[in-house]
């Protein structure tokens, strides 16, 4: 992170995108060492700052598109989504079992985290 791996093995940006042409993408950051994310809007100031426990979710999927679905919004949003979770990828819970990726209560036990999110406004 920053430079990511796309599945034709190009490397591009994962922390800035143009809003020039539509694009989709999902990325996977793994194994983060602490539970923060900062997305700022370049042309306005606005500041979104996300934490999170990463001893729970260690991971972070990122959703970026730009007017490229179809489907109800007929090729007209811009949106990102910033996800934490506890496994790098969303292939379901079967492949996180598999790869000692899933984290397992047993019975009784409970667990919770906190996901604090911050605006600020330059």
């Amino acid at each position: 992170w920053p430079d990511v791996l796309l599945l034709d093995g190009s490397h591009e940006r994962g922390n800035r995108w143009s809003l020039d042409r539509p694009r989709s993408r999902l990325l996977a950051v793994a194994e983060l060492s602490e539970g923060r994310a900062r997305v700022r809007n370049a042309r306005t100031g606005t500041t979104v700052d996300l934490t999170w426990d990463a001893s729970w979710l260690r991971h972070l999927w990122i959703w970026h598109e730009t007017r490229e679905y179809g489907g109800p919004w007929r090729g007209q949003t811009e949106l990102l989504a910033i996800e934490p979770t506890s496994v790098p990828h969303p292939l379901g819970l079967a492949a996180a079992i598999e790869h000692g990726q899933a984290l397992e209560l047993g019975p009784g036990e409970t667990a919770d985290y906190e996901l604090r999110l911050a605006v600020s406004v330059s």
